[in-house]
C-alpha cells in the first residue's frame, strides 16, 4: 500500500558509495525504495501486472539490444550451442517518473521484481540462466522521465538444426529468436 505521508523527494536524496563522480548514476539504498515499493505497488495505483501504456489503450514499445560475449559448445548430437550474452531492454513507464535530478540505479532483485517488465523469452532455447557469479548480473536504471533501462548477463543454450552434409565445408545459420510470451 502506498503511504501518502511519504515524501517522494526523500528517495531523491543523494547517496553515494564514494567511488562515483557526482555526474554518474546514484544507487539508492534499498530501504528508501522499499518505502514506496511493496506488494506490487510502487506509487498510488501502480499495478505491476499492467503494461505501462495499457491504461491509455496504447502498446508499450520495448527496445531490445543484444551483445554476444561468446558462442561455444556446438553439439551436432543434440543440435544445440551455448551463448554467453548481454541482453539490454529499454521502455517507458511514466508511472515511475520521478522528480530526482539523476537516474536511480536499482540493483536489488526484490525491488526489480515489483516493477512491470517485458515478458520476453528465447523461442528456440533449451535453457536460459541469469549469470550469478558472486551476485546476480543485472541492473535496472529508472530515469526521471520514466525511461527504464534493464541490462542482464545470460547463459543460453539454443537449438540449431545443423545441416552437416557438406562437413567440413559446411556453413550453419543458427537463429536467436526472441518474442513476447503474452503479446506474440
Amino acid at each position: 500500500m502506498f503511504d501518502s505521508n511519504f515524501k517522494t523527494h526523500d528517495i531523491c536524496e543523494s547517496w553515494n558509495s564514494g567511488n562515483q563522480p557526482d555526474n554518474l548514476l546514484w544507487a539508492e539504498p534499498a530501504d528508501r525504495l522499499l518505502r514506496i515499493i511493496g506488494n506490487g505497488v510502487v506509487k498510488d495505483g501502480y499495478n505491476m501486472f499492467m503494461t505501462p501504456s495499457q491504461a491509455e489503450g496504447k502498446t508499450t514499445v520495448v527496445s531490445v539490444a543484444i551483445y554476444i560475449e561468446s558462442m561455444s559448445s556446438f553439439r551436432t548430437q543434440t543440435m544445440d550451442f551455448e551463448v554467453d550474452m548481454y541482453l539490454a531492454l529499454a521502455w517507458y513507464d511514466r508511472r515511475l517518473a520521478h522528480n530526482c535530478t539523476h537516474p536511480v540505479l536499482v540493483t536489488h532483485k526484490f525491488i526489480v521484481d515489483r516493477l512491470w517488465q517485458p515478458d520476453l523469452y528465447f523461442v528456440n532455447s533449451k535453457f536460459a540462466y541469469l549469470q550469478e557469479v558472486t551476485t546476480p548480473n543485472f541492473m535496472v536504471i529508472v530515469y526521471p522521465d520514466g525511461l527504464i533501462f534493464k541490462s542482464m548477463r545470460l547463459d543460453v543454450t539454443l537449438t540449431c538444426m545443423m545441416d552437416l552434409q557438406r562437413f567440413p565445408m559446411d556453413k550453419q545459420e543458427c537463429p536467436l529468436i526472441i518474442q513476447s510470451c503474452m503479446y506474440a
